[in-house]
């Protein structure tokens, strides 16, 4: 090159690139959202869910065709659609409490214990809202029912509904990641969910926890469930209803009757009462004495729900005077609940006749901005700096 001569980039002329807010948002979102293809969705032999695929696209932060996704819910709706109100399984099972969203936490669960074609499951609800990967622990586990219908079973939470949906955040979840069309297959699927189930005939499972409405469990059967969840009622108990705990639980253990409660003195202990749950705005508090009559009435062993947030991941209640085992267990399995409670997250292992609680603590996740993700967040700072960065990269060195 000649002294003469002036270099192509010295030469040209200072261009200033102005780039569109719309057209930089689709730029960044066609780099970043990766979305499974429908062969790697479903198997197209059997035109079954691939659990695998799915788990590990979720973990990446894919998501699904719209398409597949509602293929996922209204397949799941069908097969919930023909089972009882109240489930009747045998065999072993894992007991999974409240996930509120925390699919991480999902799938470090199903790595402790195992494929789901292999193992039995059993979700006692709330699948939804808090941890801000509610439509991958839904989309998960309404594709888990339709590959594994007998072996993958899912109870209603006080959360599968649309005014809990609406207020935690799940609609505008849906609106990011998929439509407002999708949000509503999910609101119609979650009306076909199951209210309750029995394990081996011992064990009542149930989201929330007793009724003044409900004496027998063959009660339950009675019910209309395929509506929004109503605001009183049994099956608004059922979902909502709380246990009184009337003394820090100092159990950790099933060994000794000395580490379960004592019963308390005074009338709420007496005979069965279910007071107001105030702190709920709905449904009812229901003390020892309708544990114990519940139990003798049906016949069971002991009361499985979950519901509310616990230290440990469980809570183990009195034990019935009849046989020394706990009559109800709380367990909760959203460690770390909302990245701010510190809690451990458990689960319930049934085989045989044996019951055992494994606790865990909360997985690696990526960080979820409230009501936004992290590119709705950038947007303000990117349109202040994207012109530049673009006209410096076009201009070269001055």
């Amino acid at each position: 090159m000649s002294k003469n001569e002036r270099h192509p980039r010295r030469s040209r002329k200072r261009l200033k690139i102005v780039l569109g807010l719309k057209e930089a948002t689709s730029m960044l979102l066609l780099l970043v959202v990766v979305k499974l293809s429908h062969n790697g969705c479903f198997d197209s032999a059997t035109n079954a869910p691939i659990l695998a695929n799915i788990l590990l696209h979720f973990l990446a932060q894919g998501r699904l065709e719209t398409e597949d996704a509602a293929a996922i819910c209204q397949g799941a709706a069908r097969v919930l659609s023909e089972e009882e109100n109240v489930l009747k399984i045998k065999g072993d099972i894992t007991i999974v409490g409240d996930l509120h969203g925390q699919f991480y936490d999902l799938a470090k669960i199903i790595t402790m214990t195992g494929d789901m074609k292999d193992n039995k499951y059993l979700f006692l609800g709330n699948y939804i809202g808090g941890g801000g990967f509610s439509n991958e622990c839904i989309l998960f586990l309404l594709a888990a029912k339709l590959a594994y219908p007998d072996n993958v079973f899912l109870l209603r939470g006080n959360h599968e509904s649309r005014f809990m949906a609406d207020l935690f955040g799940f609609e505008n979840e849906c609106m990011q990641k998929y439509s407002k069309t999708m949000y509503n297959i999910f609101l119609s699927t979650f009306n076909r969910l199951p209210l309750a189930a029995t394990i081996a005939g011992k064990y009542f499972c149930v989201h929330g926890g007793l009724s003044p409405d409900i004496s027998r469990i063959e009660d339950i059967q009675l019910i209309n469930r395929f509506r929004e969840a109503p605001s009183k009622g049994g099956m608004c108990d059922l979902l909502w209803s709380d246990p009184y705990w009337d003394v820090d639980n100092p159990s950790n253990g099933l060994t000794s009757q000395s580490e379960y409660y004592t019963p308390g003195n005074g009338t709420f202990d007496l005979e069965p009462s279910f007071v107001e749950n105030e702190q709920r705005g709905c449904s009812y508090i229901f003390n020892f004495a309708c544990v114990k009559h519940f139990a003798n009435v049906n016949k069971i062993l002991c009361i499985i729900r979950s519901h509310e947030v616990q230290d440990d991941g469980y809570k183990l209640y009195r034990a019935h005077p009849n046989n020394n085992y706990p009559a109800l267990l709380s367990v909760f399995s959203a460690p770390n609940y909302c990245d701010t409670f510190e809690n451990k997250g458990a689960i319930v292992r049934i085989t045989n006749d044996t019951l055992e609680l494994k606790q865990f603590f909360c997985s690696p996740h990526p960080l979820v901005l409230p009501q936004m993700n992290a590119f709705s967040w950038s947007l303000p700072f990117m349109a202040d700096n994207i012109n530049a960065f673009f006209t410096q990269i076009t201009e070269g060195d001055q």
